[in-house]
C-alpha cells in the first residue's frame, strides 16, 4: 500500500493502467510475511501477478534460503520466474539493466 499522494496508492496506479506485476523479495525469513502480504493484496485487488523473483541468494545459502522459492511457490501458488544471486560492489550502469532486462524478458 504504498501512497503516490494523500489520495493514491500504488494499488490504484496498477489497477488505473491494468499492469501486472512481478514481485521482487528475497530469500531470507525476514522478508517472507512481507511476501506473502504482497501476494495476498495483489489477489484481493485481482492485480495478475507474473511471477516471483528472487533476489540477494547468498553464494552459500541456508537451508531455509535454499527452501523458500519453492515454499512460497507452495503457499502461493504464483511461480517462481528468478533466482538472482547476491553481487557484491554491482555496478549501476546502462550496460548491467541491459543484462537483467535481457534475461527477464526470456522468462516473461
Amino acid at each position: 500500500m504504498v501512497p503516490l499522494n494523500q489520495k493514491y496508492n500504488l494499488i490504484d496506479f496498477i489497477k488505473l493502467t491494468k499492469l501486472s506485476v512481478v514481485i521482487v523479495t528475497t530469500p531470507q525469513i525476514g522478508t517472507f510475511n512481507h511476501t506473502l502480504l504482497t501476494v495476498q493484496m495483489c489477489k484481493n485487488y485481482d492485480i495478475p501477478i507474473r511471477g516471483i523473483v528472487f533476489n540477494k541468494m547468498p553464494k552459500r545459502p541456508s537451508i531455509v534460503e535454499i527452501k523458500t522459492p519453492t515454499f512460497m511457490e507452495k503457499l502461493t501458488k504464483v511461480p517462481t520466474i528468478g533466482i538472482i544471486p547476491h553481487f557484491k560492489n554491482i555496478k549501476f550502469n546502462d550496460q548491467t539493466f541491459k543484462k537483467v532486462s535481457d534475461k527477464l524478458k526470456k522468462v516473461l
